[in-house]
């Protein structure tokens, strides 16, 4: 078979032979519906061939096994032929295949859509030539055979075939990753297709959260998209750079806080794991006792670890001076960090109030054709703030339109989008927020798979408390009540290093942390 160049965009057909050659799941739904004639490229063409002869005896895709197949294919091929072979392959090795997650459902969608305009294409020229040569009863045998492919390729599903049973009840195609410890358990898994808010007052955090979450889907080997809408990338980047080295702005002394309990501190606990330890000092005019009064003070949550009843929530502090951020010291970082996740972070930011959700839908579909990068989770800061093109009598309709945009994302692109919105002004001074608390539109509710508020008094803010509470989740039976205390020193950008579960329903519930 001779090699031709094909004068087309090929982007979609090494997409379709990548996910043939990485997937299992993906060759398993896909090969039944290729017709080896949608492909236009002769070298694409024939590593597809490889790839069902090696499905077909081995019920598995080839992988890294597909070089091996190289090799000994290469000895019967021209040099031409070979070298042409050798750099796509290398090619979908450098730009898609790597360890970790494989965007099926959105590579299945596409390919579909291709065979789709394929097979239209192909009918198109059929039924031409035969109108050309006058006859018609083969230009009419041709439509009836293309009702038949469309047919194969249609979306309408039998929800009780057994087939589709496996596809429906296989969680794990659609499960993507969990917060780190206890706060994972109460918030549970984020899957493809959702789409996830973070509710909270003005100046809480909900930046800081939507790094923090973009950061976990790389560190679980997740190609994450982060779209900041209102701060330069360097300013961006510098809040990245500070999670990843754990390093301030500049030099300073940086509060940590971490978990004690109230009898420790008031030196009311008597179980033998406190020890001799010495109560704090507490100023005379009762407000927080400070560092430098209590030098020989240390905390004690020994109950906590093991789920006692005696813990009593309390917070204090350990102070370690660090370095500030150096170009050396974040190139070591961050370098340290892809080599163990991952080239799986892409960052892109607009003029404040400059971009539509039309604009990040382009710059997506131009970023996976010129990098092949697919996103699995897409971090927008925030809906709110999006453009709109069209217009609305209302800003009510406006933000609607916007999170009905953002699910429609998520679904299309089968990935996760996670986003927040501001809460209203009478939730600035609430000890906790509640779903009716979204600010404009509480249509917002209705869109969102899961919604996370971020709760946090003035006096816990002072000692590095934030409460994360699930507000909605559209599958799964959630509280309010049960919120995850999470300990935070937003100068090295840490929002999560330990958490402990506490119920508001319950009276000296303390159900444990981490």
């Amino acid at each position: 078979m001779a090699l031709r160049v094909v004068p087309v965009d090929l982007e979609v057909e090494k997409a379709i032979l990548t996910g043939l050659i990485a997937s299992t799941e993906f060759a398993r739904e896909i090969l039944p519906e290729l017709d080896f004639s949608y492909l236009q490229s002769d070298a694409i063409r024939m590593v597809a061939g490889w790839v069902l002869d090696y499905f077909r005896r081995y019920r598995e895709a080839p992988g890294k096994k597909v070089e091996e197949i190289f090799l000994q294919e290469k000895q019967r091929m021209k040099s031409e032929k070979a070298d042409l072979i050798g750099q796509l392959l290398q090619e979908l090795s450098s730009r898609w295949v790597q360890e970790g997650s494989f965007n099926i459902q959105y590579y299945v969608d596409q390919a579909l859509g291709y065979f789709r305009r394929r097979s239209l294409r192909l009918l198109s020229a059929e039924i031409g030539y035969y109108l050309d040569k006058g006859d018609l009863q083969r230009a009419e045998e041709a439509v009836r055979g293309f009702r038949r492919v469309a047919k194969d390729l249609s979306e309408w599903v039998n929800p009780f075939d057994p087939d589709f049973v496996v596809k429906a009840l296989n969680v794990e195609r659609y499960r993507l990753f969990k917060y780190p410890g206890v706060l994972g358990e109460v918030v549970g898994w984020f899957e493809r297709g959702w789409l996830v808010g973070i509710l909270a007052p003005m100046k809480r955090g909900k930046s800081f959260w939507l790094w923090e979450t973009a950061r976990q889907a790389v560190k679980n080997k997740l190609n994450v998209v982060v779209i900041n809408l209102e701060m330069a990338q360097e300013k961006v980047a510098e809040r990245m750079y500070r999670t990843i080295t754990s390093l301030p702005r500049t030099t300073q002394v940086v509060r940590y806080p971490v978990f004690d309990c109230v009898r420790n501190q008031q030196g009311t606990c008597s179980r033998r794991e406190r020890g001799d330890r010495i109560p704090l000092v507490f100023p005379p005019d009762g407000g927080l006792p400070k560092l430098e009064d209590n030098p020989g003070y240390r905390p004690c949550d020994e109950c906590r670890k093991k789920g006692l009843d005696d813990y009593e929530l309390a917070v204090w502090f350990r102070s370690v001076e660090r370095p500030g951020l150096s170009v050396d010291r974040v190139v070591r970082k961050a370098q340290g960090f892809s080599t163990m996740y991952g080239d799986r972070l892409r960052l892109r930011t607009y003029p404040a109030y400059s971009a539509s959700l039309e604009d990040i839908i382009g710059d997506l579909e131009a970023l996976e054709y010129s990098e092949g990068f697919v996103p699995d989770v897409v971090v927008v800061d925030y809906a709110d703030i999006l453009n709109t093109r069209g217009a609305f009598s209302t800003t009510r309709d406006k933000l609607d339109d916007i999170w009905k945009g953002l699910k429609r994302l998520a679904q299309e692109r089968s990935c996760l989008v996670v986003t927040a919105s501001q809460s209203n002004r009478g939730s600035i001074r609430k000890r906790d927020l509640a779903g009716d608390d979204v600010a404009e539109d509480i249509r917002k509710l209705a869109h969102v798979d899961v919604l996370l508020g971020l709760n946090q008094t003035r006096e816990e803010k002072r000692m590095g408390v934030l409460r994360v509470s699930l507000l909605a989740n559209r599958d799964e039976e959630f509280h309010e009540d049960l919120q995850v205390a999470v300990l935070e020193a937003r100068a090295v950008g840490q929002v999560y290093l330990g958490g402990h579960v506490v119920d508001r329903a319950v009276a000296g519930r303390e159900p444990g942390g981490d």
